[in-house]
């Protein structure tokens, strides 16, 4: 099966979705990626990454729980920046969950100054916490407040992100997408996210119902003492 996916690579060549946490790299050895000239109708799934090539891809963008929940998966067109898409990604966590977070933390990528002072001040007595990572962030931040307990921690929290990209690329496929065009494969990635959820879901039941028993069997023990 591997080797017959191989060939099918290499004679067809695929979509690659990079952007932030998730690298343009080539997913399988013999698997090729084409540089071509980038034109009006390939813009939209077209993604440069440094000095690299321009490869076929997209870059998504993707929000997390605290909890570890996909609260907002969004696809923009062509090369986009993470800074560029910070905005959308607030917004469309909004959307989704109906709730304005009390912590929010990016990484450095994401270091938007004017959206986070338009954002906390918009919902001021929400937002606690605003981070970002990295030596951008600090500047935007300010020293005093980016080496502060509750900034630290978010970064800290942040991290927990490199996992769940991890468990996403590996066990939902989200490196790669089989179909074309923006809104194919934007469906095809709400796909693998939807199922992400679900499996984290069921994670979180099992988890609740594990405390819950943990907790009674030491309340019938105290009462027995």
């Amino acid at each position: 099966m591997q080797k017959f996916r191989q060939r099918i690579l290499q004679r067809f060549g695929h979509h690659h979705l990079g952007g932030q946490d998730i690298g343009a790299n080539r997913p399988y050895p013999g698997a090729k990626v084409f540089p071509y000239k980038v034109t009006a109708r390939h813009r939209e799934a077209i993604i440069k990454k440094g000095g690299r090539d321009c490869v076929r891809g997209y870059r998504p963008q993707l929000a997390f729980s605290k909890k570890g929940l996909i609260t907002a998966p969004c696809l923009p067109q062509g090369n986009a920046a993470d800074s560029g898409q910070l905005q959308n990604l607030l917004e469309e966590n909004e959307r989704n969950t109906g709730v304005v977070p009390k912590g929010v933390s990016f990484d450095d990528g994401y270091t938007n100054g004017g959206v986070r002072k338009a954002y906390m001040e918009r919902h001021e007595g929400q937002v606690e916490v605003f981070s970002f990572a990295g030596s951008k962030g600090r500047k935007v931040i300010g020293e005093e407040i980016y080496d502060s307990a509750e900034y630290k921690k978010a970064r800290a929290e942040r991290s927990a992100a490199e996992s769940r990209i991890f468990t996403l690329k590996f066990n939902h496929g989200y490196e790669e997408v089989m179909r074309r065009g923006h809104q194919n494969v934007r469906h095809e990635q709400l796909t693998k996210a939807v199922a992400f959820n679900l499996r984290k879901l069921v994670w979180l039941r099992a988890e609740k119902a594990r405390a819950e028993r943990d907790e009674s069997l030491k309340r019938r023990k105290k009462k027995a003492a």
